[in-house]
């Protein structure tokens, strides 16, 4: 009873890392392009929550300073617009979402703004 050799089978495993997301509130909305319009600029809302998402060992080093909300009011004249918040990437994690990812902007004229010498 002669035994017969098995055939040789590379087996590959992909290992890949554990996923997580970190929802982190209150993250602060800054203006940008604020000093190119010439009109004081109101925000109906300071910060928005934000859901970031990626592999466990770097989500789990991602801090609430880590991440820079923003609206982009340079090119807007006084009035009332409903503007995105963009977010900078944050190394080795991804943005899963933004709330709310619009924020209503005010570009106030010279009249309306109560303040002098503006």
């Amino acid at each position: 009873n002669k035994m017969e050799p098995l055939p040789h089978v590379d087996i590959y495993v992909r290992i890949e890392p554990v996923h997580s997301q970190v929802t982190f509130e209150k993250v602060p909305i800054s203006l940008l392009g604020q000093h190119a319009i010439e009109f004081p600029v109101k925000l109906t809302q300071k910060d928005v929550l934000v859901v970031v998402q990626g592999a466990q060992e770097f989500v789990n080093k991602v801090h609430l300073e880590d991440l820079k909300a923003f609206v982009d009011v340079s090119d807007l004249k006084p009035g009332r617009y409903q503007v995105p918040v963009s977010i900078l990437p944050v190394q080795n994690v991804g943005i899963r979402s933004i709330e709310p990812d619009t924020v209503e902007v005010e570009i106030l004229g010279r009249w309306e703004s109560g303040e002098a010498g503006l």
